[in-house]
C-alpha cells in the first residue's frame, strides 16, 4: 500500500475517471497512486507546498496543477516529479500575490479554471499557459470549480454563497439562485 511514511495527507487530487490519484502533505512530500491497484506510481516533493496550496490533476494524470497563496499557478510532471512550468495569475489578472484558492482541470486537459481570494475565475490553456478567458467575478473567495462532464461549462461556488454558471467560451456567466426543496 502506498503511503506518505507517517505524515498527514493535507490533499488529495483524483482523476475525473478516478482511478488515479496525487496524495500530498503538507510540507510538499506527495506520491501519485494507481487506485484500481493501490500500487504507487511515483513518490515525489513539490517544492514550497504549504497548507494553503490548492491541487489538481488532470485527467490522464501526467500533469498534476499548484494554486500557491502568492498567486501562482506551478505546473508538475507526473512522470518524473519535476516542476515544467509557472504562470503568475496574480500578475495577469492585475492582482499580484493574490491566493489561488481553487482549482479544475476539464475532460479534454487542455483547459485549467482557476479561483482567486478576490473573487475572480480565469481560465488557463494549459498547452500555451497563457489565460483564454475570465468569466466570472464574484463576491468573496472562489471556494468550488467544477466543469460540468465532458463539457466546458464551468460551476463556480464563492465563500460567500454565490453559485454560477459560466459560458463555454469563457467570456460570461450567470448567477444561479437555489431554491429551497419544499418538506411534507
Amino acid at each position: 500500500a502506498a503511503s506518505l511514511e507517517n505524515v498527514s495527507t493535507h490533499r488529495m487530487a483524483r482523476t475525473p475517471d478516478g482511478t488515479k490519484a496525487v496524495l500530498c502533505s503538507g510540507t510538499g512530500a506527495a506520491v501519485l497512486i494507481d487506485l484500481n491497484s493501490g500500487q504507487q506510481d511515483l513518490k515525489f516533493k513539490i517544492s514550497d507546498f504549504g497548507n494553503n496550496d490548492s491541487l489538481t490533476v488532470n485527467s490522464d494524470a501526467s500533469l498534476a496543477f499548484v494554486g500557491t497563496p502568492r498567486g501562482f499557478l506551478k505546473v508538475v510532471s507526473l512522470k518524473d516529479g519535476k516542476t515544467i512550468g509557472r504562470l503568475n495569475i496574480g500578475e495577469l489578472i492585475e492582482l499580484p500575490g493574490v491566493a489561488l484558492t481553487a482549482l479544475a482541470v476539464d475532460s479534454t486537459g487542455v483547459n485549467i479554471a482557476v479561483g482567486t481570494s478576490s473573487g475572480k475565475v480565469v481560465v488557463v490553456d494549459t498547452n500555451e499557459l497563457k489565460v483564454v478567458g475570465q468569466p466570472f467575478s464574484g463576491e468573496g473567495s472562489i471556494v468550488g470549480l467544477k466543469f460540468a462532464g465532458t463539457s466546458k461549462r464551468l460551476n463556480v461556488v464563492t465563500s460567500k454563497k454565490q453559485l454560477a454558471t459560466c459560458s463555454e467560451d469563457f467570456t460570461s456567466s450567470k448567477l444561479l439562485t437555489i431554491q429551497p426543496t419544499d418538506r411534507p
